[in-house]
């Protein structure tokens, strides 16, 4: 029997990303860059599908040397699966879907480059079968690729409402996760321990 396949998204699922945001803008900050010219230069460096493009990117802020700042942005993602990895939503994935019966999919949308840095920390610890780095939505990505049959039964885990929103309007036969509540499962196993520690 074929297993079920899990779609995972990463960011703001499984990596806490306003906590690697603050980073990022830490290191501009330090680089002298005045607060309110931070995020308006990231913000224009988004493409049409919302993509930030790091090259452009780093060549927002005069004064500051390029290529010394994409290396910095870029050491800071490489950190991402270890500093804001969301453990706990991971542990409960593996625990809830397990290999013999699932096949877990990490897919994220974002710049190929930034995303496999992003995820070089989490490839180590072999929870996921294969990983998609896409350009588009993920309902688009599924309708047009192979990686599911019209009519096959999958999960989504996303914290996006309006991806899930789409994504059911394609796919009405997926299973459509909020990541909230992967978070609210996890408290009510721990719940029974702690009342019996009580």
């Amino acid at each position: 029997m074929a297993k079920i396949k899990v779609f995972v998204d990463l960011d703001d699922t499984l990596i806490d990303t306003s906590k690697l945001k603050e980073g990022l803008f830490r290191i501009i900050r330090d680089m002298g860059v005045p607060e309110e010219d931070i995020e308006p230069a990231y913000e224009s460096s988004k493409n049409k599908h919302g993509i930030p493009i790091l090259d452009k990117w780093v060549r927002s802020y005069p004064g500051v040397n390029p290529e010394k700042l994409r290396k910095q942005i870029e050491a800071k993602y490489l950190r991402a699966g270890t500093e804001n990895l969301n453990r706990q939503r991971l542990e409960h994935l593996k625990k809830k879907y397990p290999p013999e019966k699932y096949e877990l999919i990490l897919m994220t949308k974002g710049e190929p480059e930034v995303q496999e840095w992003k995820m070089e920390e989490i490839r180590t610890l072999n929870v996921f079968s294969d990983y998609l780095v896409i350009d588009t939505g993920k309902t688009e990505f599924l309708r047009q690729s192979e990686t599911v049959k019209h009519g096959d039964f999958f999960i989504l885990i996303d914290n996006s409402q309006e991806e899930r929103e789409a994504m059911a309007g394609v796919f009405p036969q997926a299973e459509l996760i909020d990541s909230l509540t992967i978070d609210e499962e996890t408290k009510r196993e721990q719940e029974p321990s702690e009342t019996r520690e009580g």
